[in-house]
């Protein structure tokens, strides 16, 4: 079925062992689209919301990237890996028990804006080099730590299995918050060398796991002719912009790059970014910016062909 016109986004349920690039491959292919990305790697042995963008929709990609994180996470305390999760080899064990005293008073100390050193095996560029290929080499370098902020961190469970001790988390974070240094990071704190044994995004911005499709539901769905329902618009998914409509001449000024004045109106009176659109069609996205009492100006960012 040919699907070069999608405009839009799909909330992919990324399978464990699978990577990101994988499911963004295998619905270019079933979709039969040209134009598609994702809005954030989930690691091969994590699972959970994946926001693909198609068409149009992929010019507002990085604005559903800066959105919020919700994790499910595991750390698995006497174990430490050179990718701080369990997929990398063992570099150090130690016997972790009767961790669980205050906990929740160390994990509190990891609330809010925070310092963090990407691990070694991520996509972090080092001079033009992905710094897992330099791991790969056997190779290691200094990282300059990144801030990032963690909203909120709650303690689910605690449990000990044989000379281990693991927790159970619920994270919401920042973008480009790795859950693993995190879980590196939580031991040294503790005392102990720790892994992140298990991990599931739970929600991006306004996209959650219980409205997620598999690949093979979007498979059967298109194969149907019904996915069309499950594709969300650009103007849904930035629900939280201010949304302008304009006639037909402003719409023909803004695609052509020009700037628009917009009336006064109590939408407008948070500055910021906003969505334009002509006869409910997303038109562009840009700034507001305030000219005087009674009028505003709107400078397009982002030009839709829709």
């Amino acid at each position: 079925m040919n699907r070069k016109n999608i405009d839009g986004l799909i909330n992919v349920y990324k399978p464990k062992g699978r990577t990101s690039f994988y499911v963004v491959n295998k619905l270019k292919k079933e979709l039969n689209v040209k134009k598609i990305g994702h809005t954030g790697t989930l690691d091969p042995l994590a699972e959970g919301v994946l926001v693909v963008c198609i068409g149009e929709a992929t010019k507002i990609a990085g604005i559903i990237s800066d959105s919020k994180k919700t994790y499910y996470a595991k750390i698995l305390f006497g174990i430490e890996t050179e990718t701080y999760d369990m997929e990398g080899n063992v570099i150090r064990e130690k016997e972790c028990k009767d961790i669980s005293k205050n906990i929740e008073d160390i994990l509190g100390e990891f609330i809010g804006e925070i310092n963090q050193v990407p691990p070694m095996y991520s996509a972090v560029s080092y001079k033009g080099e992905r710094l897992y290929k330099i791991a790969r080499r056997g190779e290691t370098i200094e990282r300059k730590p990144r801030k990032v902020k963690i909203y909120k961190l709650s303690f689910l469970d605690y449990k000990e299995i044989n000379k281990y001790a693991e927790i159970s988390l619920l994270i919401e974070c920042s973008k480009g918050t790795y859950i693993r240094s995190l879980a590196h990071d939580i031991g040294k704190r503790i005392g102990c060398p720790a892994v992140l044994s298990y991990l599931r995004r739970e929600k991006v911005g306004n996209f959650s796991i219980e409205n997620s499709l598999t690949i093979d539901e979007i498979v059967r769905l298109n194969n149907n002719k019904q996915l069309n329902e499950k594709i969300i618009g650009i103007k849904d998914a930035l629900s939280n912009f201010i949304h302008i409509n304009v006639d037909i001449e402003d719409k023909d000024r803004i695609r052509n790059g020009q700037s628009i004045y917009l009336p006064y109106s109590k939408d407008l009176l948070k500055e910021g970014f906003g969505l334009v659109l002509c006869r409910d069609i997303p038109i562009a996205i840009g700034k507001i910016e305030k000219k005087n009492k009674n009028e505003y100006l709107f400078r397009p960012k982002r030009i839709f062909n829709i």
